[in-house]
């Protein structure tokens, strides 16, 4: 149980001098020398302390910013702890990423690694905006986590660009997809962007080596796609979760083979008629002043399924002048 002694060091001895040339010795005395200050874990606490009151301002800064100037969805307890969570489950993903790619690399290439660009720094916005079904909260948790994963690299101005931007476009075109092919190519169109925004960076560091540059525009572009697959595989489970209900459940709602329309058609045809009749009115008024048309197109299918217990007492439903209404005392 004890630590080997690789080197001994006297009271008051001079580890290192200014503008001397630093070696692999010096630095373990000086990293021996930081953790011995740090006796107390003060360092560490100090490190978690400001991370904490850094994101607080952070959030709460953006919070009052959406509120008054954008259409954000309701601060709900259901929604701020999908936030927190899609954040927290957002860093970690970076952080496995970051790892994944330091073991990938060459030595040569930790500052610069190309691998860090397929981290697919989109999943998270794309999450939320296709939950919550609110562009503008799309783009305030790009800024979000984007801000908080630039915290783990290097070139902190950098990778908030990469990744803001790539963010950004998820945010708006994920909102109201309709197929689970547009995950794919919302991702598609995130790797252009990404590879757009990478190759400008690299033109803009000067490091103009062609093989590294190839692989990081590669990586770029793998990144959007990776993104699409991660959110096309975890929104199910975040809808079941949370109960949330995209336009693709919707649609599956819609789908008028459904069994429930099926018995409809039988036990209350005129109602069956009505219904579909009522959700291609509400359909076409909800697109003309902006609603979701198809959520609208949705509620109207099911506003009168309670109408199948007992058919015969609504008038679309009864046959010839039989009014089982006259016979009620």
């Amino acid at each position: 149980e004890v630590k080997p002694v690789f080197y001994r060091v006297l009271k008051d001895e001079m580890i290192v001098r200014e503008g001397q040339k630093l070696t692999p010795e010096d630095l373990d005395k000086l990293r021996s020398l930081a953790e011995l200050h740090d006796t107390h874990g003060f360092g560490r606490f100090s490190l978690l302390a400001g991370t904490f009151l850094m994101v607080f301002i952070l959030s709460l800064v953006l919070y009052r910013i959406s509120i008054h100037r954008l259409k954000m969805v309701q601060g709900t307890i259901k929604n701020m702890l999908f936030l927190a969570l899609v954040a927290v489950m957002h860093v970690i993903l970076v952080k496995a990423g970051i790892f994944i790619s330091e073991a990938a690399s060459l030595p040569s290439q930790i500052v610069d690694n190309p691998y860090f660009y397929a981290i697919p720094f989109a999943a998270g916005p794309m999450l939320v905006s296709v939950l919550l079904g609110s562009r503008e909260t799309g783009l305030i948790f790009s800024i979000f986590v984007s801000f908080l994963a630039t915290f783990l690299f290097q070139e902190k101005a950098a990778f908030f660009i990469y990744s803001f931007c790539g963010s950004v476009v998820a945010s708006y075109f994920i909102v109201h997809c309709k197929k689970r092919s547009d995950y794919f190519k919302t991702g598609l169109l995130v790797g252009g962007v990404n590879f757009a925004v990478a190759l400008a960076l690299v033109l803009f560091s000067g490091q103009l080596l062609l093989a590294q540059t190839a692989l990081t525009l590669v990586m770029s572009f793998a990144g959007g796609i990776m993104a699409g697959i991660i959110v096309s595989g975890t929104v199910p489970l975040f809808e079941y979760l949370f109960g949330y209900t995209t336009d693709i459940k919707l649609l599956e709602l819609g789908n008028l083979n459904q069994t429930i329309f099926q018995e409809m058609i039988i036990a209350a045809p005129g109602t069956y008629h009505h219904s579909v009749i009522v959700a291609s009115m509400v359909e076409a008024a909800a697109d003309e002043i902006g609603a979701n048309a198809l959520l609208a197109k949705v509620g109207a299918y099911y506003h009168d399924i309670g109408k199948m217990t007992k058919p015969q007492y609504y008038v679309e439903n009864q046959k010839g002048w039989e009014n089982r209404h006259d016979k009620l005392r």
